[in-house]
């Protein structure tokens, strides 16, 4: 594993090479900024008037279907108690539901992919479905409401921050001002920053700017390890596994991928020769 050191200078060179990147009129070769990925990421279509919770459905949440729609739970064949394995892509072909009252249980996440999920049932005719935000999570522990499972922290991977970052409503709360430096390298400029880890302060920033928990909250340390939690009350806070290291690398794919495009592409950058 790089050590500190090795990750500053690597961050560093990134850095550098993106400023390059930007500066130069005339790029010697093909290169696509973090616009390009901001502006592919907001391309997608969107409609967040699906989402709903628990609280706002109370009683009536029993007139609905429950429908897991995870591609991960419809591969391993182990979905929620109670609810079909349909992944949206699947549910938007079956016309006979369009006006059945569905609830839509998915990862929990992202809203940026649950408004696309949204977007794209509203264009198949589907007038009733909702989309249940916090997903998984927030099913499970209405119906198992255990120590363990309210004190431990979820975690995300980078490719899942940067699509939430570029695409949705993300807070993202850098660990130390260290990794605060190294966010603002990589192209990060939205983003809250502690010195050390405090408990009460990531509660006051999750509070004061999730819209209540509507907004998912993500901790980001040097080396991915999720800080110990000890607050329970607070909602959809979650941890980027692997931390800088790992967030780091995938900027680096993303741009790597657009950089050896083959085809032109609608953003006006150029296309690998």
């Amino acid at each position: 594993m790089a050590t500190l050191r090795s990750l500053t200078l690597a961050l560093g060179f990134s850095a550098a090479a993106l400023a390059d990147s930007r500066d130069s009129p005339t790029p010697q070769s093909c290169s696509a900024s973090l616009d390009y990925l901001a502006r592919t990421f907001a391309s997608l279509e969107k409609d967040y008037s699906c989402f709903t919770d628990l609280i706002s459905l109370g009683q009536k949440r029993n007139n609905f279907q429950l429908i897991d729609i995870r591609p991960s739970a419809a591969t391993a064949g182990e979905g929620l108690t109670g609810a079909w394995l349909m992944p949206v892509s699947e549910l938007k072909l079956k016309s006979f539901l369009q006006k059945k009252p569905l609830l839509l249980v998915g990862d929990s996440f992202s809203r940026a992919e649950a408004a696309r999920d949204c977007a794209l049932l509203k264009k198949s005719g589907f007038t009733s479905a909702k989309i249940l935000l916090g997903g998984v999570d927030a099913w499970t522990a209405s119906q198992h409401s255990t120590k363990a499972s309210q004190s431990a922290l979820s975690s995300i991977n980078a490719q899942q921050l940067m699509f939430e970052y570029f695409n949705g409503q993300v807070v993202i709360i850098a660990m130390s001002t260290q990794v605060g430096d190294w966010l603002k390298a990589l192209g990060f400029t939205q983003f809250h920053t502690l010195s050390r880890y405090d408990e009460q302060k990531v509660s006051e920033i999750a509070s004061t700017t999730s819209n209540n928990g509507y907004d998912p909250v993500v901790l980001v340390t040097a080396d991915g390890v999720a800080p110990v939690r000890e607050q329970k009350s607070l909602p959809r806070i979650y941890f980027l596994a692997g931390g800088m290291l790992a967030l780091q690398a995938q900027v680096e794919k993303n741009l790597w991928t657009n950089h050896n495009r083959t085809t032109a592409n609608s953003g006006g950058f150029c296309a690998a020769k």
